[in-house]
């Protein structure tokens, strides 16, 4: 073992700028040693045009994972370099917070994402300072082949909830809008196990338990309509 500041290495090598307590070190984690009782650290400099990196490394893989920083890129990189390893943020006592599969997929409380985000356990806020943000929405679906917004429940109600803030006074409106500059169909419709119970069809006509509302209101079957 080699001392640097200290007569009395605790690892391979340890350097000391100055004594920063009594402890135990992680004999897991004590090849090297860096010690300061203020501000401590490493630094690795290059050239601008090159890359600073930490190699993770074993005999199965020379660069299993790797830690890099481009300054020609403006580019900090953490993370695998083989095929089907994943990333993993641990957060509290060393519990995984997040994990990164190989195919991109990002799991937040789960080690098993099915999405590109999937989050599993908790509450998913999106949030603003501002109620007009110059962003617009808040969130976006794009256009794909499927552009569904699931809600999954073990048998329990499922809710849209429009929460109103602290001015319960003025004017309000929740709104589901359908834009569309096409000439086709643009229905929007209320289904029950893939069945169209409801459907408001590109003229605003009403359909119940009818897909091609010919009035106003048109209801296939039975209607009790009564007034006082």
């Amino acid at each position: 073992s080699v001392g640097i500041g200290t007569n009395a290495p605790s690892a391979k090598l340890h350097v000391r700028e100055s004594n920063p307590g009594s402890f135990t070190y992680d004999s897991t984690a004590d090849t090297l040693i860096v010690e300061g009782n203020g501000n401590a650290g490493i630094t690795i400099a290059t050239a601008a045009a090159n890359t600073s990196r930490i190699i993770f490394a074993s005999p199965n893989d020379p660069t299993g994972a790797e830690i890099k920083y481009s300054d020609a890129t403006d580019l900090m990189t953490i993370g695998t370099t083989t095929p089907n390893d994943h990333l993993a943020l641990q957060a509290g006592n060393g519990v995984e917070a997040v994990r990164v599969k190989s195919d991109g997929n990002v799991g937040i409380g789960t080690t098993a994402p099915l999405g590109k985000l999937h989050v599993y356990g908790g509450q998913v806020r999106i949030l603003d300072v501002t109620s007009a943000p110059s962003y617009g929405a808040r969130l976006v679906v794009g256009r794909d082949t499927g552009q569904d917004i699931e809600f999954h429940v073990d048998d329990l109600n499922c809710k849209i909830v429009a929460d109103q803030d602290g001015d319960e006074d003025g004017n309000h409106s929740f709104i589901l809008n359908r834009e569309f500059s096409g000439s086709g169909a643009n229905d929007f419709r209320i289904q029950k196990g893939g069945g169209s119970q409801l459907l408001i069809n590109t003229d605003g006509n009403v359909g119940i338990n009818n897909l091609s509302p010919e009035h106003r209101l048109h209801v296939a079957g039975d209607a009790i309509i009564s007034g006082y």
